[in-house]
């Protein structure tokens, strides 16, 4: 807690560091910690510290804190570290071990440039089956899209459908399912 404390109410890096790190001295796998240690080194621009001390994290972490554990590092081999094909393996894996909404957000991002059709539908999909509101009405229509541009018109009208229900006045959408009808 004080390490905590220490990096987000006080920005005292130094004493979080230092009381983060007796932590994981007695318990080396302890997950909280990590990802707070791994949060202070992204600060200091030390992505390779980051990356590896949330390596280490994964090995002890469960649920949430997996989750954002392989999250972070996927975000840091995609931002930091140049490695996408690294950053796309952990947003797999935290979709996969928790439905992490912005590791799958990142990617569809990733798959939306064309390059594996099919997988972006998955994700796609997925986005759809566990999200509400703007999020799960953006997926609808990008699924549209590319049903549509498939020649798939018909596969693409329930999702139209949709997203028109859930925001009557957008004429954009509008547009889009009566051009398909």
């Amino acid at each position: 807690r004080i390490g905590q404390v220490a990096a987000v109410h006080l920005m005292d890096t130094d004493l979080a560091i230092e009381s983060l790190s007796e932590v994981t001295d007695r318990d080396p796998d302890h997950a909280g910690a990590l990802n707070t240690l791994s949060e202070l080194y992204q600060r200091n621009g030390e992505w390779d510290r980051a990356a590896d001390t949330l390596e280490r994290a994964l090995s002890g972490g469960q649920g949430a804190d997996r989750g954002e554990a392989l999250r972070r590092l996927g975000l840091l081999y995609r931002d930091h570290l140049d490695n996408p094909e690294s950053a796309v393996e952990y947003f797999d894996e935290a979709v996969r071990e928790s439905n992490d909404a912005i590791a799958l957000d990142a990617l569809i991002s990733t798959f939306g440039d064309g390059r594996d059709d099919v997988r972006l539908r998955e994700l796609l999909e997925l986005k759809i089956s566990i999200a509400e509101g703007d999020a799960r009405r953006s997926a609808l229509v990008l699924l549209s899209d590319l049903k549509i541009r498939d020649g798939e018109y018909e596969g693409a009208i329930p999702a139209l459908v949709e997203a028109h229900e859930q925001q009557p006045d957008d004429l954009e959408v509008a547009q889009r399912l009566a051009s398909v009808y």
